[in-house]
């Protein structure tokens, strides 16, 4: 909080007010993220957990488990711990167990990565999903796997902030502080 403070002292008095507001935007917009991932995390260890049980797979607990935290690992993690699920399906279930937990794994992952994640970080972040959907590639495109970690919640802040730090570049669209002798562009 401090720098934050530093950094906000150092702005004209125009300016501190929308990038204050940007900041608590931002965080706003971050926390929204965590909740998202938490709740998509929640959903794939929930759910492989209870394929397991419905099969009759042992170690259906700490599967799930370990898919929450799994889960926690944008756009790879819970393709992991379906991954997972799947090896002990493998190593102790019959032909039928592999079968479906194959069909399970691959219907899950594509359910939760293009409905479940975009509409799930759509609302937490109130971005259209499709723009959640397109933001994956291009975070490829750009920066590669550190791009597609980044560019959801980056595109979210921008989205929730942008206009305000342009009125804070542009202080001419800003009105006037009445105790500032200067008019709102710092002129005399």
């Amino acid at each position: 909080g401090a720098w934050w403070a530093a950094a906000m002292a150092r702005l004209s008095p125009g300016r501190r007010v929308p990038m204050a507001e940007a900041g608590h935007r931002a965080v706003t917009v971050l926390s929204g993220y965590m909740v998202g991932t938490a709740i998509i995390s929640a959903f794939g260890g929930i759910t492989s957990g209870l394929m397991m049980v419905v099969l009759g797979l042992p170690l259906a607990l700490p599967i799930a488990v370990i898919g929450f935290f799994f889960g926690f690992i944008p756009y790879v993690g819970n393709l992991l711990a379906t991954m997972l699920a799947l090896l002990v399906a493998i190593a102790v279930g019959d032909t039928s167990d592999i079968v479906l937990m194959l069909v399970y794994t691959l219907v899950f992952n594509i359910v939760q990565g293009n409905f479940v994640t975009p509409l799930v970080y759509g609302r937490s972040l109130s971005l259209h999903p499709a723009i959640v959907l397109m933001a994956i590639p291009v975070g490829n495109e750009i920066a590669g796997i550190l791009g597609m970690f980044l560019v959801v919640p980056a595109a979210a802040m921008i989205a929730a902030t942008w206009r305000l730090v342009i009125a804070a570049i542009d202080e001419a669209g800003l009105p006037a502080d009445p105790a500032d002798p200067t008019d709102a562009r710092g002129d005399p």
